[in-house]
């Protein structure tokens, strides 16, 4: 079906001269632009020689969407050699149009690209841009714009007035001049001004990007962590799309409803709206910075001093005697002598070293991530009645209700390619833990509606669960968790010190459970004393009896000492005052000496607790009947989860919050650095179990990108009304000749009986 309603006149059919008019340089299109309609006749001159005449057969100014619409009947075009459109004082950029006009019956339209140079110099003027509408330029009327145009240049008179340089405005948004027209009032763009705001703002481009992925299988490795677990990675490439919509404009689409009125014909119509409108909007801002400082002071001071002394001391002593003897031939001769001496040396030597080494090492990182997410949902719908009639006494009103569409056009681009890094997540079975931590994002998405309340009432008293025990699954997907059979707060703990000597102690003796450690105090004794028994009550976060797996002790001091027994009862949380055993254990003078870090010392990892006995009379048939329910909803919510984990991993994988992802990541080391910084922590795709990270190595852009485009045709949930009124009229003529007038003259309604 053709939608173009010909005009019909006496020198016959009429056909549209159409045209766009759109800038060189940025393909937008130009505003209130006058654009003239010229043909070329031919004629003779006074010498009867030949010639031609070009007259100007009329004048339009282009529309929002650079659009105008010239009409012609059939008969004059068929006597003209040819037409032309063309800008207002621009007659060498005519473009003759017959022969696209006669080719397409009138019903195309001519694209007509003018630089930004030659339209900054026409004057803009306020006047239509169509010649007798008709449904084809209904394709090429804006119906509304999400953006406005810029206050000025774009339009009339009003907005040539030009600025004086000495006298600027005083409000910036009064000046009506925007920089497109000099100061002789010539209306020329001044010498490396930018004509573009002779343009209006078009819609907006949205922009989206999209990602081819390559894996390579032989570049498998593996990042590990100081616990020696691994993860399995993958280098590839990611070949990079960006895919933008652009909106062309609104046009007619189907026809959805037609209206025949009968003349003098009524009727009513429900006209029903309906919108509704999502959106979601995630903004994430990640800083990061690190300082190192280190300093070093060195300083180093030797003295040095050396005294000596040399003393010397001599003295000598001698005595000599002669004896005669009466005799002259012998004579005696003594002598004697004594010599004494000393020496004496002293030396002293004094040094002084300093040595003075300080070193001041400083290191500062830090992290900070931020992440909004904000999602919006709104619906509308409005019914109205209206009455429609056809006031015409001989024509029938045809009333015809088109679609408006949204014309879109999608243009998919090469970018480049740059290096991806995929990284193989483990897919375990959901357990109700993870089920319930993850809530809020699974119920969005699950996929069997009819288990959303189960999600909802999920772990509210389900114990196992929300009290941090262990739950798994079986290989099917069923649940095997162990129940809490008795929780508890309270621990009372006795513990005996052996009678022999050595056995009393100074330290501090400590109580562990799973490795948590309580304090046994030796109150009121200033120590732990030998044959005395301290017992000591303590509080413990709420815990199932069977989740207790080992009981220790721990002795820290310089001091020995020695037990004979350990005694742990608990009182269970739904008994007060009731206390069972949980461990009972001769110790037989076990001897623990702490030292300096203290000796821990495990006594038993595999416990036998006593259990409170069942009250028969509390057990609840209706309860009964409950916990089997809600079982057997959670069995059928976990099923369903493991049987489609790929689907639920996929979005818990993508949504995962950024901290927390770099957190894990960092722990981990791939090729000497950690595995947080070989990536950007930003997930693109799935493929399986893979999730494709962008490396940290930049874009390597397309040396011949290829380029795709196509149009997309959305509808806007608006309609358009167009009434045509029917050709031949319905009325008879009058006669004058025959009685016609029967007003008052009523037909007798007497007809002869049956009989």
């Amino acid at each position: 079906m053709k939608r173009l309603r010909r005009l019909s006149v006496g020198s016959g059919p009429i056909l549209g001269v159409r045209a766009i008019f759109i800038s060189t340089e940025k393909k937008r299109p130009y505003v209130n632009l006058p654009i003239l309609l010229g043909g070329e006749q031919a004629s003779q001159d006074p010498d009867g020689n030949p010639t031609s005449v070009f007259n100007i057969l009329g004048k339009l100014a282009t529309n929002a969407n650079g659009y105008v619409s010239f009409k012609l009947d059939t008969n004059r075009l068929n006597r003209l050699n040819e037409i032309y459109v063309y800008p207002l004082g621009h007659e060498d950029l005519r473009v003759p149009l017959k022969n696209f006009v006669n080719q397409l019956n009138g019903e195309g339209v001519q694209t007509i690209e003018i630089s930004c140079d030659i339209a900054s110099g026409i004057r803009r003027e306020n006047i239509p841009a169509i010649q007798k509408m008709d449904l084809i330029d209904h394709d090429f009327i804006p119906f509304f714009h999400r953006s406005g145009f810029h206050n000025s240049c774009h339009t009339f008179e009003e907005n040539t007035t030009p600025q004086d340089p000495d006298n600027p405005p005083t409000d910036p948004t009064d000046s009506n001049d925007c920089g497109c027209h000099d100061q002789s009032f010539s209306g020329l763009a001044p010498q490396g001004v930018s004509c573009e705001a002779l343009l209006p703002d078009t819609q907006p481009v949205e922009c989206i990007d999209i990602y081819q992925l390559d894996k390579d299988p032989t570049t498998a490795t593996t990042a590990t962590n100081d616990a020696d677990d691994a993860l399995v990675v993958q280098m590839g490439t990611m070949t990079v799309y960006e895919s933008c919509f652009e909106p062309y404009g609104y046009s007619l689409g189907d026809l959805n409803y037609t209206i025949s009125l009968a003349p003098c014909e009524s009727v009513n119509i429900a006209v029903e709206s309906f919108m509704r409108e999502s959106r979601n909007a995630r903004n994430e801002s990640t800083s990061r910075s690190e300082a190192l400082e280190n300093r070093i002071f060195r300083s180093k001071s030797v003295q040095e001093f050396i005294k000596s002394r040399l003393t010397e001391h001599k003295f000598s002593v001698g005595l000599s005697a002669l004896i005669p003897i009466k005799s002259p031939k012998l004579a005696i001769s003594l002598n004697a002598g004594y010599g004494f001496g000393s020496r004496k040396s002293t030396a002293e030597m004094v040094q002084d070293i300093n040595d003075t080494h300080h070193q001041l090492a400083n290191s500062y990182s830090s992290y900070n991530g931020l992440v909004v997410q904000e999602v919006a949902q709104s619906e509308l719908r409005n019914t109205t009645t209206r009455h429609l009639r056809n006031h015409n006494h001989c024509h029938t009103l045809n009333l015809m209700f088109y679609e408006v569409v949204n014309n879109i056009k999608l243009t998919t681009e090469e970018i480049g390619e740059r290096p991806a890094v995929f990284i193989k997540y483990p897919t375990p079975c959901f357990t109700l833990k993870e089920v319930m931590a993850n809530r809020h994002i699974l119920r969005e998405v699950l996929l069997d509606r009819d288990l959303v309340k189960c999600l909802d009432d999920l772990c509210l008293e389900v114990p196992g669960c929300c009290d941090g025990t262990t739950t798994d699954v079986d290989p099917d997907g069923s649940p095997t968790s162990a129940p809490c059979t008795a929780k508890t707060t309270k621990i009372t703990v006795t513990l005996s010190i052996a009678d022999k000597g050595g056995a009393t102690s100074e330290a501090q003796m400590y109580l562990l459970v799973n490795g948590q450690q309580y304090y046994i105090s030796h109150a009121p004794d200033p120590r732990y004393k030998k044959g005395r028994t301290y017992t000591v009550e303590i509080s413990i976060p709420p815990t199932c009896i069977e989740d207790i797996n080992s009981i220790g002790l721990r002795h820290v001091g310089t001091d020995r000492i020695i037990l004979n027994n350990l005694s742990i009862r608990y009182e269970a949380q739904d008994q007060p005052g009731s206390s069972y055993f949980l461990f009972n254990q001769g110790l037989s003078n076990l001897e623990m000496d702490g030292g300096n870090n203290g000796e821990n010392r495990t006594l038993s990892t595999s416990l036998s607790p006593e259990f409170p006995p069942e009250d028969p009379d509390l057990v609840d048939p209706a309860e009964e009947a409950l916990d089997a329910e809600r079982s057997c909803c959670e069995n059928n919510l976990l099923h369903h989860l493991n049987c489609n984990k790929l689907y639920y991993y996929k979005i818990l994988w993508m949504t995962e919050d950024a901290n927390e992802r770099y957190r894990r990541f960092e722990s981990y080391n791939l090729a000497g650095q950690a595995l947080s910084d070989a990536i950007e922590n930003d997930p693109v795709a799935v493929l399986g179990d893979w999730v494709a990270f962008p490396s940290t190595a930049p874009l390597v852009p397309a040396i011949n990108p290829t380029m795709e485009e196509t149009f997309l045709y959305a509808p806007t949930g608006s309609l358009f009304s167009e009434a045509i009124l029917g050709r031949c009229g319905g009325c008879e003529v009058i006669d004058n000749n025959v009685f016609w007038d029967w007003t008052g003259k009523e037909c007798s309604g007497n007809a002869p009986s049956i009989e």
